[in-house]
C-alpha cells in the first residue's frame, strides 16, 4: 500500500502484485478501508464537538447572553451511527463494485483485456490507503486549534493524495490489469473519479435537505462582540467559509450546527 505513493516504481509493483488478484481478498480491503475512514470521520465530528465544548466552559459566565452548552449527547451518537453506519457505509461499499463495473465497461471500450475480479482486487489498495490515511484528519484538527497553519497544510496534502491516488495510480492500475495506453486509462479514470465525487456530494445534498446527518445543536453567545456565524457539515468538519459579521451587532452568537440544523 505505501509503495503507491512512489510514482517512479508504481508501474512494477502493480505488475507484481497483479499475480495475487483475488475478488474476496479486494472486497475485504476496500470494506476495511471503507470502516478506518468512517471512524475517522466519527471521530472528526465528535472533535468537533468537544472543541466546542472546551470554548464554552473558557468563556467566562457573565459574558454568556444565551446558554446551550454543547454536548456528546444520546441523539448525537445514534444519529452519527444512523449515517456513518446505515447510510455512508452502504453506500460507498455498494458504490465500490458499481464503480468498478462502470471502469471495466469502458476499458472494454479501449480492448482493455483484464478481469473484474483483478480490477476491483488492485483498486482495493486505493480505498485502503485513502482509509489508513483519514487517521491522520482527526488528528491535523486537534494540532489545528493550537497552529491553525498545520490545518491548512495537511487539507492542502490530503488533497493532492486523493487526487493522486484516485486518478493516477488508479490510470496505473488500470494498465497493468488490462495491458493498456497511458492515455486513455487516465482518461477513464479520471472521468469515473469526478463521478464518484459527484455521487458523494449528492448523497451529502440528500443528508442535509432530510436531516439525516449526525444531530447536533448547541447555540450560546458572548455579548458586546459582532454576529459570528459558525456551522458544521453532516461529517462534523467546521465549515469556516459559513463565517458571517453583522456590523451593527452587539452580540455574538456562536451557532454550531450540522447541515441538518
Amino acid at each position: 500500500m505505501t509503495s503507491l505513493f512512489d510514482f517512479m516504481t508504481v508501474d512494477a509493483t502493480l505488475k507484481s502484485e497483479l499475480s495475487r488478484a483475488n475478488l474476496v481478498a479486494g472486497v475485504r480491503n476496500f470494506l476495511v478501508g471503507i470502516l478506518i475512514f468512517l471512524v475517522s470521520s466519527f471521530a472528526l465530528a465528535a472533535l468537533s464537538v468537544v472543541y466546542l465544548m472546551l470554548v464554552y466552559d473558557a468563556t467566562s459566565a457573565a459574558s454568556l447572553v444565551i446558554s446551550a452548552k454543547p454536548a456528546i449527547t444520546t441523539g448525537f451518537i445514534v444519529s452519527s451511527l444512523v449515517y456513518f453506519g446505515l447510510i455512508t457505509l452502504p453506500f460507498l461499499f455498494i458504490g465500490s463494485f458499481i464503480q468498478q463495473g462502470v471502469m471495466l465497461f469502458l476499458m472494454r471500450l479501449v480492448r482493455g483485456k483484464g478481469t473484474y475480479a483483478q480490477q476491483y482486487f488492485m483498486s482495493s489498495y486505493i480505498a485502503l490507503a485513502l482509509g489508513v490515511s483519514s487517521l491522520m484528519i482527526p488528528v491535523a484538527l486537534v494540532a489545528g486549534i493550537f497552529l491553525p497553519c498545520v490545518l491548512l497544510f495537511f487539507g492542502l496534502v490530503y488533497l493532492v493524495m486523493v487526487i493522486y491516488l484516485g486518478v493516477f495510480v488508479q490510470a496505473k492500475i488500470l494498465m497493468a490489469v488490462h495491458n493498456a495506453k497511458f492515455v486513455p486509462s487516465l482518461a477513464i479514470s479520471l472521468l469515473v473519479f469526478l463521478c464518484t465525487l459527484l455521487a458523494y456530494l449528492l448523497l451529502q445534498l440528500v443528508v442535509t435537505n432530510y436531516g439525516l446527518g449526525p444531530n447536533f445543536t448547541a447555540t450560546f453567545g458572548m455579548s458586546g462582540m459582532n454576529t459570528t456565524l459558525l456551522s458544521m457539515n453532516a461529517t462534523g468538519l467546521p465549515n469556516l467559509g459559513a463565517i458571517h459579521i453583522g456590523a451593527n451587532s452587539s452580540t455574538a452568537v456562536i451557532n454550531a450546527t450540522n447541515s441538518t440544523g
